[in-house]
């Protein structure tokens, strides 16, 4: 697919370059084609460029009809610069036989010049699916089509009438850099800046600065490694791309299968592995995530509902009558435990819990990857992520690492937001090893290292990734 490109004006091109919109390549042109009626054939094309923003935008779709009777104001999508360009018909006039069409983007400062009216291709009859005899598209249409008629004028007077053209002399000898044409451009359509990515980003970083997570636990909601809180989100947010549930349900193998979920939140990995016709069992010490685990559970039908066992406990002190096949902590749980000696402990209680032939899968934070970062422990606000939807709603993300009370630990926040003045901060202190000091624990616990991974799909790990996933065999 060709990507957007400003081409040069045809006046002052040295000046300011001039934008079109205009479409995908030959061979990904046509979106879909269809009839509206049985004389009246339409096409769909997306749309690529700043120059009929803000009505079409950079990547619309714009569904066209063949042009008959035009009139000035209309979009029309035409043939010109070696590919199809959207833009607005300005005015008309008539050369013999043939009638010529200025045309103009709404988001340029000058026409494109006359073309003929068989180079037209069609009238645009929809932009993303909606109609453009919409009242409110036909009103914004009516605007900027009277501001673009008027601004092409203005432009052709003030820069290549008599006295603008001695102005314009004048101010080449003294003033080499052009100043006119962007500050006219400016002035006559500010709202043209808010299609410039270039000034979105330096606004957008303003906003940030000014209105980074606040600090003053009165204005925010703390949330720490005792009760994660906003649950629905945690999981959602953090662990979207990892891929974690279908991974897990390959290596747990074929039912049936007893599965321990360790710290397993409101239950991302649980659901996916009782669907698959496991028995699971889900172990969190967090009332909110577990209430919002029995939510999810309540919705399941009863053959999945009945596979599913929630219990309390802090996996420190697990005790639970029954052996599993398959341990899974994902998403780092045992960093939450604390020291070595905490570990050590910890995974000893597992080794308990799991039948001879069975395998634990522990996943953490490889050190190495994160000490490598400029940011790290710095108390940097990082943008993690933006409009990541969740259910009917977009977030925000921001995080930030900063050093712990002892040496090994680290200190994460995350910011959430649906809005840049409102913020929802996770506050937990973990504890981070390196692999080697893991596979030492391990190796005191009774643990045999088998493999090692860098995600759960089996890459191989490195201190380019952010994380570690060790598969595990008793000894």
């Amino acid at each position: 697919m060709v990507k957007s490109s400003g081409t040069k004006g045809l006046y002052h091109e040295s000046f300011y370059p001039a934008s079109h919109t205009m479409f995908a390549s030959p061979g990904a042109v046509v979106l879909n084609s269809g009839h509206l009626s049985m004389s009246e054939f339409t096409e769909t094309f997306l749309c690529l460029g700043p120059s009929q923003w803000p009505i079409v935008r950079n990547g619309s779709e714009v569904r066209i009809s063949p042009a008959t009777q035009l009139r000035a104001g209309e979009l029309v999508v035409f043939s010109g610069r070696g590919t199809r360009i959207c833009h607005r018909l300005l005015k008309s006039k008539r050369e013999g036989e043939k009638t010529l069409w200025l045309t103009k983007g709404d988001a340029n400062l000058n026409a494109d010049g006359w073309i003929a009216e068989n180079q037209i291709a069609g009238r645009v009859i929809a932009v993303n699916g909606r109609s453009v005899n919409h009242l409110a598209f036909s009103v914004a249409s009516f605007l900027l089509f009277s501001h673009s008629w008027i601004q092409h004028h203005l432009y052709q007077f003030i820069f290549f009438s008599r006295v603008g053209k001695k102005i314009g002399l004048l101010r080449i000898r003294f003033i080499p850099r052009p100043i006119f044409i962007p500050l006219y451009r400016r002035l006559s359509a500010p709202w043209n800046f808010l299609s410039d990515r270039k000034w979105i980003l330096r606004l957008h970083s303003a906003l940030i600065n000014f209105t980074k997570p606040p600090q003053r636990i009165g204005l925010r909601l703390v949330l720490d490694n005792s009760d994660y809180g906003y649950a629905y989100l945690y999981e959602d947010l953090f662990c979207r791309n990892d891929g974690a549930p279908f991974h897990t349900c390959r290596i747990a193998g074929s039912p049936p299968v007893r599965a321990l979920d360790l710290g397993g939140g409101h239950g991302r990995i649980t659901f996916a592995l009782a669907e698959k016709g496991a028995d699971v069992c889900l172990v969190d010490n967090s009332k909110t995530m577990l209430e919002s685990a029995g939510r999810r559970r309540l919705k399941l039908d009863d053959s999945v509902k009945n596979r599913v066992t929630l219990v309390e406990q802090d996996i420190r002190r697990l005790e639970l009558n029954t052996i599993f096949d398959r341990i899974f902590s994902v998403n780092n749980g045992l960093e939450h435990v604390g020291g070595q000696t905490s570990v050590v402990e910890t995974l000893k209680r597992l080794r308990s819990h799991l039948s001879e032939k069975g395998e634990m899968f522990v996943e953490v934070h490889r050190l190495a990857f994160w000490e490598a970062s400029n940011d790290w422990k710095t108390g940097v606000w990082e943008n993690q992520g933006e409009g990541i939807a969740v259910s009917d709603r977009k977030y925000d993300l921001y995080g930030r690492t900063l050093p712990g009370k002892k040496p090994a630990e680290v200190v994460w926040e995350h910011a959430i937001s649906t809005h840049r003045f409102r913020w929802k901060l996770l506050h937990t202190t973990i504890t981070l090893f390196s692999q080697e000091e893991w596979e030492a624990m391990f190796q005191t616990s009774a643990w045999r290292v088998e493999d090692c991974w860098g995600a759960w799909n089996g890459t191989k790990a490195s201190d380019a990734l952010p994380k570690v996933i060790f598969r595990l065999t008793p000894k």
